[in-house]
């Protein structure tokens, strides 16, 4: 994807003038030319429950600027097949079908000419509703957390808490799915293709959004199959890029998703891309909203580091 002509260098010119990312860019030159793949979520206005992650989309946009002043963003194939180069890259993720991908998103990552990947579900192409983090999300809002742990038949406890308790068990998970009357709207069709267009590419994420690890046997070869040619066909070209549901994966799962034909697959481990990473466990990491300020120290830290997915 060209960048126009200026812009990338110009808004790099003005991030480097702050010490902080001066510094860390001297920092970058010694990590041998690492790469990080980071992951997004939402990016724009804050959801009321804040489960997941959000970024203002000012401070997306300075943050494009502070990881190209550190260094280069390439698309996530390129760190697939190029696991080392002179300066540190970047590749840019996001998850889950929201529609600020195509609406808020997509026209910044044009404004500066920059490629990203987006991990898909297509679950508007079958039907379906909300994730059940959506649905959490929107039962805390509109009931509350004590009316929701009760339905759930939790102890009272905080919305964070509800959330990771969901996030392990499968039942609860239908259940709030179920308990859900409003369905979060989700990518279309159309919009899909329109990432496709703009020269986006394309990833799998599940149709369910289940964490894997506790899937055994057919349920977790569905997982990794379901919906996933209805996707291609939304997108006009095969899906061979995968990213695990909350980042959870181990070597049973990893060994599935190499047997079901995809070429890389991405946890939620932030680790570096090296040469000796498996391209099946790859690392991702999500800044969330935090200041630009501090992106550069906080990425710097995290390329610095190796944690080995286990």
């Amino acid at each position: 994807m060209k960048k126009p002509a200026g812009l990338a260098k110009r808004a790099a010119t003005t991030v480097l003038g702050r010490p902080r990312v001066g510094a860390a860019v001297r920092g970058m030159a010694a990590l041998g030319g690492r790469s990080m793949t980071l992951v997004y979520h939402r990016v724009g206005a804050p959801q009321p429950s804040g489960l997941t992650p959000t970024v203002a989309l000012e401070d997306f946009r300075l943050h494009l600027q502070t990881l190209q002043a550190l260094g280069e963003i390439v698309p996530l194939s390129r760190l697939l097949l190029e696991r080392r180069s002179p300066t540190p890259r970047f590749a840019l993720t996001f998850d889950d079908d929201h529609p600020c991908h195509v609406e808020v998103v997509l026209p910044t990552l044009r404004e500066q000419g920059l490629p990203a990947t987006f991990f898909l579900s297509g679950r508007s192409l079958h039907g379906l509703g909300s994730y059940w983090f959506q649905s959490l999300e929107h039962l805390l809002h509109g009931r509350g957390v004590a009316a929701v742990a009760d339905l759930l038949d939790l102890a009272p406890t905080d919305a964070g808490e509800i959330a990771g308790i969901c996030e392990a068990d499968l039942g609860l998970q239908a259940k709030l799915e179920a308990a859900d009357d409003r369905n979060e709207p989700s990518l279309s069709e159309t919009q899909i293709a329109a990432l496709v267009a703009a020269g986006m590419e394309i990833g799998f994420h599940t149709l369910h959004h289940r964490p894997l690890t506790a899937l055994r046997g057919d349920d977790l070869d569905r997982a990794l199959s379901e919906g996933r040619g209805t996707l291609a066909e939304a997108a006009g070209r095969p899906i061979r890029l995968f990213a695990y549901p909350h980042g959870k994966a181990d070597a049973r799962v990893a060994e599935r998703v190499r047997y079901h034909g995809y070429e890389g697959a991405w946890t939620g481990v932030p680790s570096p891309v090296t040469r000796r990473a498996d391209r099946y466990r790859l690392g991702r990491w999500e800044p969330g909203p935090i200041e630009p300020s501090d992106l550069t120290t906080k990425i710097t830290g995290r390329m610095a580091r190796l944690r080995m997915p286990r």
